[in-house]
């Protein structure tokens, strides 16, 4: 990635908490491969489809085998297609994180499939708590977890009223 590039991100990030890069398919585009390895979190969008799955699985597998990327938390968002029924998405994130690859779902939305900038209020009530879910469970995938602290001993104590 060309400097001004990285300059130019690393400027954002400190007046913006949060920049999302909406990268192109695949491990092998440059762009894509160092907006990864600057990333405290990744997140994979899929479909809740056969080919939407195995796409998911796949790219996790590769995800942890590329030493670039495996330091960095990998979640799969699995996406309810508006017209399949077939296959629901909180079914199919629950088989993908059994299966080792965190995924969390979002149902669908006509106001979000629109393509359309998003406007909250004309959301439905469920989209808009999935999609507090979403966020908390990405910024909980960026930030490393403490260090568990040693549990500090206290003494037993009884009430002699019980």
């Amino acid at each position: 990635m060309p400097d001004g590039v990285s300059r130019m991100a690393r400027n954002i990030s400190r007046y913006c908490p949060i920049t999302i890069f909406d990268c192109s398919t695949g491990l092998t585009d440059p762009a894509t491969r160092w907006a990864a390895s600057h990333s405290h979190v990744a997140v994979f969008v899929t479909p809740a489809s056969v080919a939407g799955l195995e796409d998911a699985l796949e790219y996790a597998a590769a995800w942890r085998g590329n030493p670039l990327f495996a330091g960095t938390p990998l979640l799969v968002l699995v996406v309810q297609p508006p017209s399949d029924r077939t296959f629901s998405a909180s079914r199919e994130a629950g088989r993908l994180s059994r299966a080792g690859a965190p995924a969390i779902a979002l149902g669908h939305d006509r106001h979000l499939a629109a393509g359309v900038e998003v406007s909250p209020s004309l959301l439905s009530r469920r989209s808009r708590l999935e999609a507090v879910t979403v966020a908390s469970r990405v910024l909980s995938a960026a930030i490393p977890s403490p260090m568990p602290q040693p549990a500090a001993h206290q003494p037993t104590r009884r009430n002699a009223h019980a």
